[in-house]
């Protein structure tokens, strides 16, 4: 593959190298909390079995903030290594230049909407965060920490998609090898 030398292939090689290292980051993350939320599951299964005293928060912290976290913060990076589903079955019959108006509008459109899903994943964190709000019982978790990665993760995602629109065209092809290998 040529480095495009154009200005704007520059900054697209820039913000994904910028981009990149995040997303990862973040994948790393939710990787940590799928295993939290695997201890958390086994040890609550053990101790409720051999013990007959199970962890009575397992369910809370796994299904409020592990399980928030772990869906939402690696999609940015499984959408750059593919990890999505792509109805291709009419893109082949259309020109090359239709394909790519088409598949960047996509991406633009799906950008947008995931930007706002941010927005508003980031409305509702501050709301929370700044009145305190908690989830009283033996014990307060607060649900801030709940609401915080969902405007990360799909922050995240929303930068890819929009990367993605406005780059090279080699970034939009899917294979046959690929898709034909999935089904």
């Amino acid at each position: 593959m040529t480095e495009n030398r154009s200005p704007l292939g520059r900054a697209w090689t820039v913000a994904d190298r910028i981009l990149s290292p995040v997303e990862i980051a973040a994948a790393v993350i939710a990787a940590a909390m799928m295993l939290a939320a695997m201890v958390l599951n086994t040890a609550d299964a053990l101790f409720r079995y051999a013990l007959n005293s199970p962890l009575n928060f397992n369910l809370f912290v796994t299904e409020n903030y592990l399980m928030v976290g772990l869906i939402c913060m690696p999609m940015a990076w499984a959408f750059k290594t593919g990890g999505y589903i792509r109805i291709t079955f009419m893109l082949y019959a259309l020109p090359r230049l239709l394909q790519t108006i088409l598949l960047r509008v996509g991406l633009l459109a799906s950008g947008i909407y995931c930007a706002q899903l941010a927005w508003l994943g980031g409305y509702e964190w501050w709301d929370t965060y700044s009145t305190g709000s908690v989830d009283m019982g033996v014990y307060d978790w607060p649900w801030h920490w709940s609401w915080i990665w969902i405007p990360i993760g799909m922050g995240l995602l929303s930068l890819r998609l929009l990367l993605t629109c406005v780059g090279p065209r080699h970034g939009l092809e899917v294979t046959a090898e690929i898709e034909e290998g999935a089904a």
